[in-house]
């Protein structure tokens, strides 16, 4: 426990963008699990399950290998061995984050959860690691000054919280369904890093699109920037992911008060649906963020067809461009190499992203017309 604290205590600092000029800054480091399981709870776990197992069934997948398919096999596993009782699943989604189905989509973990319990020093750089992205926030829509030396880091929270919602123009309310993760506490709410950074992306899709936009997300996390999105005013908003992901997705989207609509239902909502459900919609506003590169290159230039026949506008693009080898001789894709490739999508920006320096932030202009056809 000990050499892991150390690596994890190594890993924190790491991560934070702004240099530290002094001292840790003081931060309220906040755990909440939850571990009573209602009949809500149940009924709810009994809706998900319901969708999984028809998304199960209706699944014709052809190709396999990317980044995915190992964690299915790797992580997902002490999920599939309770998957059949629903008093079991309520139990494990409320502590969601101590279990393998978040693994890559949440900043928590078992083994970082038993370290910060030990180590206050630990939890201590582990909200400063969080207060960083919400300093990249602030930076990020002009709230504050951009101060890469650290200064802002030393910003009281509560002043940050303010400006940055006076200038995005809406209240910011996380939801509490982070069962087995902790949270940076300010004003009586629970944030975590993919908090601030999903704040930024709905942010950037409403400035893109407008409350009215028709939006969709290939690969939505575990829905936090779709939350933001219904906070920001955009109704129009569907998920795409793979079955397993769409069942955490509905899980803490319903638990979070937001009306869904999962695979084999009808009705008004937000849509929950498998991947393979993409090719039937349309949307002004495609967005991808930190998950294309984990996807073998024949299935993003997949999507990138289909996104040239049922996207009116814009495609948003957030993603690593220096992921490596993974797995049995794969290797992350660059998402302006399967663009070119596919063709008919103009760049119209690129920036570095604000969060991660490794990350590329991209906007393509859909069906620019092109010498290309599309095949």
């Amino acid at each position: 426990m000990k050499i892991k604290s150390q690596f994890a205590r190594i890993g924190y600092i790491q991560n934070v963008t702004h240099r530290l000029t002094g001292h840790l800054p003081s931060v309220d480091v906040h755990f909440s699990p939850l571990t009573q399981v209602s009949q809500n709870d149940i009924r709810i776990a009994e809706r998900i399950l319901r969708a999984f197992r028809k998304a199960q069934k209706d699944e014709c997948k052809n190709i396999t290998g990317d980044l995915w398919d190992n964690i299915q096999r790797e992580q997902h596993s002490d999920f599939y061995a309770i998957c059949d009782d629903p008093t079991k699943v309520a139990e494990y989604m409320n502590n969601m984050n101590q279990h393998g189905i978040t693994f890559g989509m949440s900043s928590g973990t078992l083994p970082e959860y038993l370290a910060m319990v030990k180590n206050p020093v630990i939890r201590q750089e582990w909200g400063v690691y969080v207060k960083d992205t919400m300093v990249c926030l602030a930076e990020a829509v002009g709230a504050i000054p951009r101060n890469i030396d650290g200064g802002n880091l030393y910003l009281d929270e509560k002043i940050l919280l303010k400006s940055i919602e006076e200038k995005i123009g809406i209240s910011i309310i996380p939801s509490e369904i982070e069962g087995g993760l902790y949270t940076l506490r300010i004003n009586n709410r629970s944030f975590g890093s993919r908090d601030f950074w999903s704040v930024y992306i709905a942010w950037k899709v409403h400035q893109i699109g407008g409350s009215d936009a028709s939006v969709a997300e290939i690969g939505g996390g575990i829905g936090k920037t779709a939350l933001y999105a219904n906070q920001f005013g955009i109704k129009n908003y569907s998920i795409y992911d793979l079955p397993i992901i769409n069942l955490v997705q509905a899980w803490f989207l319903i638990k979070s008060g937001i009306d869904v609509v999962l695979c084999g239902e009808g009705g008004n909502g937000m849509k929950i649906m498998p991947y393979w459900e993409f090719e039937k919609g349309s949307f002004d506003v495609t967005l991808n963020a930190d998950s294309f590169p984990e996807m073998d290159g024949s299935i993003v230039a997949g999507y990138l067809k289909t996104i040239r026949k049922n996207t009116r506008k814009y495609l948003l693009s957030i993603n690593r461009e220096n992921g490596g080898e993974y797995g049995d001789g794969h290797t992350h894709i660059r998402v302006p190499d399967i663009v070119e490739d596919v063709g008919g999508l103009r760049r119209i920006h690129r920036s570095p992203f604000w969060f991660l320096w490794n990350y590329v932030e991209e906007l393509y202009e859909v069906n620019y017309i092109s010498k290309r056809p599309l095949t």
